[in-house]
């Protein structure tokens, strides 16, 4: 991956994202299938870039799933490779810049492109305006939203074609306005569908030895409607402690096909043994059903109603207007 030394800003907080950076910047789930809720906001995004400057200067991209957007910067990336992706986390730019010359900063970060447009990508520019943060961290952050709104105005009303801005948040709703009526598209991301939960869930087990059936990835779809990439990807994770807890408390193992399995001790063939003298190769136990159950009752929903109710005004909100567009899920 290649480091950005952009607004003097640590290593990390801003990103220029490239094609060799796929696989070690985006998560496992995001970069190994598509992404099919996103197609719809896929799509207009990737209008808007080609079109630019006719269809505005501006987007915001907003929805549950944070991991989404990172699909969605990554692809616009890789499509667009006359484009410079200056992908920045809020959080941590907020976190890793405290105490320095947030003007500099903003000034350097919005700067229009030399040899390529630029495109300023702002992950969950939200959390500016939500979560803990130290005193120091709250100066910074507080100065950056006082200069935020010039910024994005001047990107709107300047006549060069070499800067655009991409911002993304979970919970538009905590914008001020004057940083809400700088963004000309507003697109919706939306969540895994019935099938493509079922494809996630299959690619999070991916390889690991599992009995589940067609019935129970049904089954877990069902149960995991409204839950996001990472949410979906957190169950699976959870259920992957199953096999070994059980290798863990296992007195007695019986071989199959060469290999060694928890059982009863009144099971044929039983032998008494301890996962201490095995090697991990000689002893083997699948995910099961009931692994996956235990994964979704640990992971809950981040959102609560009320955050689901106030995502759906956006939604209704920002979907009114000529000059605004909205991606269904």
């Amino acid at each position: 991956m290649r480091r950005l030394s952009v607004c003097n800003s640590p290593s990390g907080s801003v990103i220029l994202l490239n094609e060799s950076s796929a696989s070690s910047f985006l998560p496992p789930t995001s970069s190994s299938i598509r992404l099919a809720g996103c197609e719809a906001a896929e799509q207009m995004l990737t209008r808007f870039v080609s079109r630019f400057p006719k269809d505005g200067r501006s987007m915001m991209l907003y929805g549950a799933s944070a991991s989404s957007f990172l699909y969605l910067a990554k692809q616009v990336a890789r499509k667009e490779p006359a484009m410079e992706v200056h992908y920045v986390r809020m959080r941590h730019f907020v976190g890793r810049s405290a105490g320095q010359d947030s003007k500099q900063m903003l000034s350097n970060l919005f700067a229009k492109g030399q040899a390529k447009v630029k495109m300023v990508f702002l992950y969950l520019l939200d959390s500016l305006y939500a979560g803990s943060m130290s005193i120091e961290q709250l100066e910074f952050a507080g100065k950056v939203k006082e200069g935020l709104p010039a910024h994005l105005k001047r990107v709107l009303s300047t006549s060069n074609d070499w800067l655009i801005v991409v911002a993304s948040a979970r919970k538009p709703w905590l914008l001020p306005e004057e940083v809400q009526s700088n963004f000309q598209k507003w697109v919706y991301v939306g969540l895994p569908g019935f099938q493509e939960r079922i494809d996630l869930l299959k690619a999070c087990i991916g390889k690991m030895l599992s009995s589940l059936t067609d019935q129970n990835y049904l089954q877990l779809s069902r149960m995991t409607e409204e839950y996001t990439y990472s949410e979906i990807g957190n169950v699976v994770e959870e259920a992957h402690l199953g096999p070994f807890k059980r290798i863990e408390s296992a007195t007695h193992f019986v071989k199959k096909n060469e290999r060694w399995h928890p059982c009863a001790s009144t099971d044929t063939g039983a032998v008494e043994l301890s996962w201490h003298t095995m090697k991990p190769a000689e002893v083997s136990e699948p995910i099961i059903y009931e692994d996956l159950l235990e994964g979704f009752v640990k992971v809950e929903r981040k959102r609560t109603d009320k955050c689901m109710r106030n995502l759906q005004r956006i939604r209704d909100t920002r979907s009114q207007g000529s000059h605004l567009a909205s991606a269904s899920r």
